[in-house]
């Protein structure tokens, strides 16, 4: 506000000034009607819960892929030994028949 008056003192503006004043507060944004500003923090407060909710689903997906990466991890493991126990099978069967 004391860009727009300045080095004015209030007792010096007349009511046109005044009038022109709240005028120019309106067009630059500076004063917005109560239920502009209600909508507004409605708004913010909806997009608030929405984010916060996405962000434990967020955590709960994390959970979820870190127990399959060790499921797999587990079964890509036991697939290993077992393929190693038949080809040592494997190889000791070729030796047993020569």
């Amino acid at each position: 506000m004391n860009d727009i008056l300045g080095g004015l003192a209030l007792g010096d503006i007349s009511l046109s000034g005044l009038v022109v004043l709240f005028v120019l507060a309106i067009l630059w944004g500076k004063l917005v009607p109560k239920s502009t500003l209600d909508t507004a923090i409605a708004t913010a407060d909806k997009w608030q819960e929405l984010a916060v909710t996405q962000q434990q689903i967020s955590i709960e997906h994390t959970g979820i892929l870190q127990e399959l990466v060790s499921g797999q991890r587990a079964s890509v493991h036991a697939l290993q030994e077992i393929q190693a126990a038949g080809a040592y099978a494997l190889a000791h069967r070729s030796e047993a028949t020569n």
